[in-house]
């Protein structure tokens, strides 16, 4: 009786450092920095991303194996169906702190850095086609859940609009994959003016599946 009663405690004090090593809120997560740029096909260094600043139309495409910018919608666009047909396979991912709510949400920060107490969360299969005031125009980071399974898009327009030219001033969005974390969108000429977001498991500036 007392040896079952020691082989019990045993359990118990086994299974202590397991629970308490079990965290809700790790998941799976990489950065877009370091990793290689490409813009239009030809890679730059992010030192040289600057030149591409203010350009009349510019879409940037976040993924884990890489950073795909493109200064055309028909780019991008032949970008997302190239992509759509032969994916990437991704590498292994470490299991980090995760700064929003859950794997399955999104979360934006007014901060580079994502220094900010303050989040925005999404959190599929939700959109936001109207960013309210407080926080139109002020995301500056972005975290993607890694369970999400799509793109999480930011657009630079309320409801999704690329414009229908380049007059219209709207041709700026990012895609960015699961699981990603972009500290500082001042490198993709996409800080501080955010007014929709949605999920996407297509790469399109013209629609969204």
């Amino acid at each position: 009786m007392k040896k079952a009663r020691w082989i019990a405690l045993g359990l118990v004090l086994c299974s202590i450092p397991a629970a308490a090593s079990e965290n809700p809120r790790k998941q799976e997560r990489w950065s877009d920095r370091g990793k290689r740029v490409y813009v239009d096909g030809i890679e730059y260094r992010r030192s040289e991303l600057g030149q591409f600043k203010d350009s009349p139309e510019l879409y940037w495409v976040i993924e884990a194996d890489g950073v795909y910018g493109f200064t055309t919608a028909e780019g991008v666009k032949e970008y997302g169906e190239q992509h759509a047909k032969q994916a990437v396979p991704e590498g292994p991912k470490p299991l980090v702190e995760t700064l929003v709510a859950g794997p399955t949400c999104s979360g934006f920060n007014k901060n580079v850095g994502c220094g900010g107490v303050d989040w925005l969360s999404l959190c599929t299969p939700n959109s936001i086609s109207y960013i309210s005031d407080s926080w139109n125009d002020v995301i500056s980071c972005v975290e993607t859940g890694s369970s999400v399974g799509k793109y999480t898009v930011l657009y630079k327009c309320y409801n999704y609009d690329v414009g229908s030219g380049p007059g219209a001033n709207c041709w700026h969005a990012i895609w960015i994959g699961p699981g990603g974390l972009v500290t500082d969108l001042n490198a993709y000429d996409m800080n501080n003016i955010t007014s929709s977001i949605r999920f996407c498991s297509n790469v399109d500036p013209f629609s969204c599946t």
